[in-house]
């Protein structure tokens, strides 16, 4: 991961193996992914003293880490829990965790939206601007759901979408 001044000045490596950054509101840590095929996990880099943290260690992959709009969580996607009697290394869950990497909870049950599950679990994952809501693309489409739990809100019917954006005011 590399940073770089708008005027393409200053090209600096920050991290190195890792893919999908996300800065934090303050924009002094960033989140980001390794780059490691058999399974990725989510670290988080202090920009102001170069200490890193790795929050998850599974044997299976954690991806596409996104902060919270006030940067006290972090959502990401992960294939750690697969399904009792169906084990898809692809089939992503979302989860959500501390800052810290604790807490790590489970935030979507592929099973709920349709059984059995068929094809892709959910995939790059974001928060709404006011943190209430989670959206993002699953085997189905393009999905909305209250942080907190309830029911998913299918948006759009599956026809290749790949990502999802709220526009500033949710």
């Amino acid at each position: 991961i590399y940073s770089i001044d708008p005027n393409g000045s200053n090209l600096e490596l920050i991290a190195e193996n890792g893919q999908y950054p996300s800065f934090s509101p303050t924009e002094n840590e960033i989140i980001f992914q390794t780059a490691d095929w058999s399974g990725g996990e989510i670290y988080r880099l202090d920009l102001n003293d170069n200490s890193t943290y790795q929050l998850t260690e599974q044997q299976r992959q954690n991806k596409h880490p996104m902060y919270s709009a006030d940067g006290t969580k972090i959502i990401f996607i992960s294939n750690r829990d697969p399904l009792e009697n169906w084990s898809n290394y692809w089939l992503n869950e979302v989860y959500i965790m501390d800052l810290d990497g604790s807490n790590q909870t489970r935030l979507t049950i592929t099973g709920q939206l349709v059984e059995p599950p068929a094809g892709n679990g959910r995939d790059f994952p974001i928060y709404s601007p006011s943190g209430q809501h989670i959206a993002g693309q699953s085997h189905l489409g393009i999905f909305i759901r209250d942080i907190n739990g309830g029911d998913y809100n299918l948006i759009s019917e599956y026809s290749g979408e790949r990502s999802v954006s709220f526009s500033s005011d949710g």
